[in-house]
């Protein structure tokens, strides 16, 4: 793997986004569903992916309050686990599998020692309180995850849902080697049909 430091590139700055010109893991329901069939939004991230490359411009979309507040949050919950377990977590900008660098993950950050990737998400109450009841991850964050183990190599992934003032759901997310593997199918086609349509655009 390639790890690309935070201070290289810290998420959300300009040099950030401009690495994101690829399928990354924060997407990879919209490459392959967590039930692994190929997602409707497919085509639609195909195409955004392509046209960044050719403008040069970078679509970051809309950013509700919650969005902004969940960024902020973010550092508190990852203190908030690494001195309940005494662990440190490694703030990172991106990595990518090897030197070819076709897709990425972005991680909330690494546990080095324990070979662990660390994503936390934000949520309002009602959010928490259904993730609470079921006990397991968003689809779309599943397969986030899954794509980041897939991505770094590991096989274990620390996914935490944190509401200020509610209890904290933290789980421990093993590696699916059948979705990866299927996931890993997928992110191949879809990375040369991805140079395709960059190159077929740039000629017109």
């Amino acid at each position: 793997m390639i790890i690309i430091p935070k201070e290289e590139a810290p998420q959300g700055s300009p040099e950030w986004l401009a690495l994101r010109d690829r399928p990354s893991a924060s997407n990879a329901s919209k490459i392959l569903t967590s039930t692994g069939k190929l997602s409707a939004q497919r085509g639609k991230y195909l195409n955004t992916l392509a046209g960044q490359r050719v403008s040069g411009r970078i679509e970051t979309g809309y950013k509700s309050a919650s969005m902004i507040e969940g960024n902020e949050k973010e550092a508190d919950s990852r203190l908030h686990y690494e001195l309940m377990n005494n662990v440190t977590i490694t703030e990172v900008s991106c990595v990518f599998p090897d030197e070819n660098r076709r897709y990425l993950c972005s991680p909330d950050g690494l546990i080095m020692d324990q070979e662990t990737g660390f994503e936390t998400k934000n949520a309002g109450f009602d959010v928490q309180i259904n993730r609470l009841k079921k006990r397991r991850p968003d689809p779309e964050h599943w397969a986030q995850v899954q794509m980041g183990m897939l991505t770094i190599g590991w096989s274990k992934w620390i996914y935490r849902s944190y509401c200020e003032g509610l209890p904290t759901l933290t789980l421990t997310i093993e590696r699916d080697p059948k979705y990866c593997a299927a996931l890993k199918a997928e992110l191949d086609k879809f990375c040369d049909e991805l140079d395709e349509l960059t190159e077929w655009l740039k000629g017109l």
